[in-house]
């Protein structure tokens, strides 16, 4: 791939954090947070103890968000399925977990049970440095690839734009500012602009979301956030200003899954303020905005994964070998019964004997990717090709039938 050349219009920033360390049980527990001692039960199989425990462990933190918050369900879906009505449980409720300790632990020969204490809050996450760093450290500290294309309009009519190059971030230095501190990762920028090419990188800060999760892929990040900035001359009266410069920013960011391209999250913000030029009133009024609207694009992202890392996510598991719809079939009946909280199997697509399933699993991709290889199937010989965070890939072979 050739070197990255500067972009005219166009501003990116992908740095690299580093997470310090987090604390679960130690941290005192908030006025606003509930304490309460729950157990939860994991399922042994294949010999398998160590993915009974976790299990255990993330169905007793279940059982604590349900005994705080309650359950928010409504009437059509008490009519579906029993198991999705559980699945459903926390993306229902608004609590979370800030922290948690393993009390006690029995085995039995066919299961384990945790009695565990945990505390459960309904405040707002994005305060709650403990409650961030264990929800990053459970989802694997996902690394974050943030591409902006900033934009900023010098004259009164909108139409001279400032010349602008790769170096132009202010909009991402304001995000990666307010992430940073509480241990969000990023992917490093010398990299990405060492081996991009300039006009794929050009695309993905038009808009092309599917060539800014191909980027993120490509660079190993779990989530790409793809945004636009656009800064133009104020309303404000210029005669009252004196020599003063009124600039209005327009910040809108989105959020996409590297791996599999699911959209996450979605905010917008329009702030102004003054300055002593243009470009001086832009940043100022970048960071007002930021100010607002980070915060809550933050939240939005905790959430989702504070639901996936309590109540399972969604994972894509992809069949790349040529395999028969039959076998195919079979296979998704299979799936709950060897890997251990597999759930809610669905055929997502299939095309020239590829297919691609989708699922509800507690842990993730690398989760699943051990659950498959570990487990000794009597139909078929299964052999992990590729793993991400939430898409497992994979070659399914029949075994001889006699």
């Amino acid at each position: 791939m050739s070197r990255l050349r500067p972009i005219a219009g166009a501003a990116l920033i992908v740095a690299l954090g580093v997470w310090a360390g987090h604390a679960f049980a130690q941290q005192q527990t908030p006025q606003e947070a509930k304490e309460v001692v729950v157990t939860g039960i994991g399922s042994i199989v294949a010999g398998d103890k160590a993915k009974a425990k976790e299990d255990a462990v993330n169905n007793a933190l279940r059982n604590a968000v349900q005994q705080v918050v309650g359950v928010q369900v409504g009437s059509e879906t008490l009519t579906e399925n029993f198991m999705l009505v559980q699945d459903r449980i926390l993306t229902q409720s608004s609590g979370y977990i800030s922290s948690y300790e393993v009390l006690n632990e029995a085995e039995e020969p066919d299961m384990i049970t945790v009695t565990v204490r945990a505390t459960v809050k309904e405040s707002a996450l994005v305060d709650d440095l403990a409650a961030i760093g264990l929800i990053l450290a459970r989802k694997g500290y996902p690394r974050l690839l943030v591409l902006i294309d900033e934009q900023v309009f010098v004259d009164e009519g909108g139409e001279e734009r400032a010349p602008t190059t790769i170096g132009n971030q202010t909009t991402a230095t304001a995000l990666m500012e307010l992430l940073s501190p509480k241990g969000f990762r990023f992917v490093n920028a010398s990299i990405v602009r060492a081996n991009t090419e300039a006009n794929v990188l050009s695309s993905a800060l038009e808009g092309n979301a599917a060539q800014a999760v191909q980027i993120g892929r490509a660079y190993q990040a779990e989530v790409v956030i793809l945004g636009k900035t656009v800064a133009k001359r104020g309303t404000a009266a210029q005669q009252m200003l004196g020599t003063m410069v009124s600039m209005q920013a327009s910040i809108n960011l989105q959020a996409y899954r590297a791996d599999t391209g699911e959209h996450i999250a979605a905010t917008q913000e329009t702030q102004a303020q003054v300055g002593g030029s243009p470009i001086d009133a832009s940043q100022r009024a970048i960071r007002r905005a930021m100010n607002r609207l980070g915060p809550r694009f933050e939240e939005m992202i905790l959430e989702k994964w504070s639901q996936e890392v309590q109540s399972g996510q969604v994972v894509e598991l992809v069949i790349v070998n040529e395999f028969g719809f039959a076998d195919v079939r079979n296979f998704m009946q299979l799936l709950p019964y060897y890997v251990r909280g597999c759930e809610n199997v669905t055929l997502k697509n299939y095309a020239e004997s590829l297919a691609t399933l989708e699922l509800n699993f507690r842990g993730g991709g690398m989760a699943l990717a051990g659950e498959l290889s570990a487990k000794t199937w009597e139909e078929y010989e299964v052999a992990v090709s590729g793993v991400t965070a939430n898409q497992v890939r994979i070659r399914v072979t029949p075994k001889e039938r006699w």
